[in-house]
């Protein structure tokens, strides 16, 4: 795959990835929204906005402890040579497995335009 291609291929991937990320966060919005509707409801103006609050907090705190756990993860294991050498060399088998079939012309045959 070409390095224009793989440029396309990411540009896409990072076009579905935010509009996928925009659509979690409204999904979210109206989740909380819809847990402040019911909790005034149940308890009252103040004390729902407040434990609204509060559950958004702790969300963000778990968010932010598990990332930062990831990243610290991430930073540890470094991949050895040895390992990257044979996820490229499956990487290629795979791509020419996927190829073989997908010849432009095969032999003996022409062009029909």
């Amino acid at each position: 795959m070409g390095l224009a291609r793989r440029a396309q291929n990411g540009a896409l991937w990072s076009g579905f990835a935010t509009v996928v990320l925009l659509l979690v966060l409204a999904a979210l919005g109206f989740l909380a929204a819809s847990l402040l509707i019911w909790l005034t409801h149940l308890l009252g103006a103040a004390a729902a906005t407040g434990l609204t609050g509060l559950v958004l907090m702790v969300l963000a705190g778990l968010v932010g402890l598990y990332g930062q756990r990831v990243l610290r993860r991430r930073k540890q294991a470094e991949p050895s040579p040895t390992i990257e050498l044979a996820a490229a060399l499956i990487s290629l088998t795979a791509a020419l497995l996927t190829r073989r079939g997908k010849r432009a012309n095969p032999p003996g045959r022409t062009d029909p335009s």
